[in-house]
């Protein structure tokens, strides 16, 4: 299994380090009011130095239109990339297809969301684990990748940047 620690509790602006400390992603998403967005980079596999991360793409979010990926050289709307499933707590699954061919859906659930193979919803694939501020100390947020998402990674990074925006916005929309 793969863990990646979050330096923030916001998966769109953060980054994701490996259990040995090296970070692997950097998500930066500097605040804007109108056409926020959220771009990814990746570490270079073949770089030597810390510093040298290669543009992996950009969630643009937006909550009156679709939202769009650019990535590969293109750009998808996410009503496009994604179909929705059945209703759950904080809204509707999101089925995607990941460049292995196999579908897999994003479950918003209550508290923090979770992927699972579509074909077999009890293999869970990856786990996004909140910071909670209840307990002490406060542990950190996480990405937890099972050995079914493995070869998906980026996509997952890039996936969960969206949803979990998705999902926060409509949690904090029903509290008001």
């Amino acid at each position: 299994m793969l863990v990646f620690t979050l330096s923030d509790a916001y998966p769109w602006n953060s980054t994701y380090s490996a259990n040995d400390g090296r970070v692997v992603y950097k998500v930066v998403s500097p605040y804007q009011f109108i056409g926020q967005k959220a771009t990814i980079f990746r570490k270079s596999k073949l770089a030597e130095v810390d510093e040298q991360f290669g543009h992996l793409g950009v969630v643009k979010f937006n909550m009156v239109a679709s939202s769009k990926f650019r990535f590969h050289g293109g750009e998808v709307k996410t009503k496009e990339y994604f179909r929705l499933g059945k209703r759950g707590w904080n809204g509707r699954d999101h089925i995607f297809t990941a460049p292995d061919g196999r579908e897999y859906t994003w479950v918003l659930g209550a508290d923090a969301p979770i992927l699972y193979l579509n074909d077999s919803p009890s293999i869970v694939v990856a786990r996004y684990r909140r910071k909670w501020d209840l307990s002490w100390p406060t542990p950190p947020a996480r990405l937890e990748i099972m050995p079914a998402g493995e070869g998906i990674v980026d996509t997952i990074v890039m996936t969960l940047v969206f949803i979990e925006h998705l999902r926060l916005a409509r949690e904090r929309a029903k509290e008001h």
